[in-house]
């Protein structure tokens, strides 16, 4: 295998948008406060908790993975970033902690490439790796991007903070490809 060293452009994107926020901490919060109650009330108070209770062990099981659930996902949404990198001779991308390998694109397979606007809700029905007839989009953010149009037919979406500086990268790296 080829080792690309020389960087030609890396970006690491966070999930930017605050309005995640408002709906993860909440529901962390909701999980955390229901299952705690119920596992206070059922191992604690010694009643019952609803109409149709759990064993002690099944709300154990149950309860401790909905409150681990609630502490971890605000610490997973945090963690959370998109990585890009262009070399010479490739592309290499993941979206962490969803994809622990880099997934890489070799320049060849590449038809053209262009920026573009990206609407995560309205062209990829929200943020992260998302997947649309014979397009694939890795969106952290809304903004700008870059779609790559590979030879076999199919498209990568990219979101970027710079998408100018990525698409040089690709001009540079490529020779010029690029749609306009």
């Amino acid at each position: 295998m080829i080792e690309y060293t020389e960087v030609l452009y890396r970006e690491k994107q966070k999930m930017g948008s605050t309005w995640i926020w408002f709906f993860i901490v909440p529901t962390s919060l909701l999980l955390l406060i229901i299952f705690s109650y119920g596992m206070y009330q059922q191992f604690v108070m010694g009643k019952p908790w609803g109409d149709e209770p759990l064993s002690d062990r099944g709300l154990a099981i149950l309860g401790g993975s909905m409150i681990a659930l609630s502490l971890s996902l605000p610490y997973i949404f945090s963690r959370m970033r998109l990585e890009v990198t262009v070399y010479p001779g490739r592309i290499e991308y993941r979206f962490f902690p969803f994809q622990i390998k880099n997934r890489s694109v070799p320049l060849e397979r590449i038809a053209s490439y262009e920026g573009i606007e990206v609407r995560p809700i309205r062209d990829f029905g929200g943020l992260g790796i998302r997947r649309r007839k014979g397009e694939g989009g890795y969106i952290a953010d809304g903004g700008g991007g870059v779609r790559l149009r590979l030879k076999d037919g199919s498209s990568l979406v990219f979101s970027s903070a710079d998408p100018s500086a990525f698409l040089l990268a690709l001009d540079s790296a490529t020779g010029g490809r690029r749609t306009y």
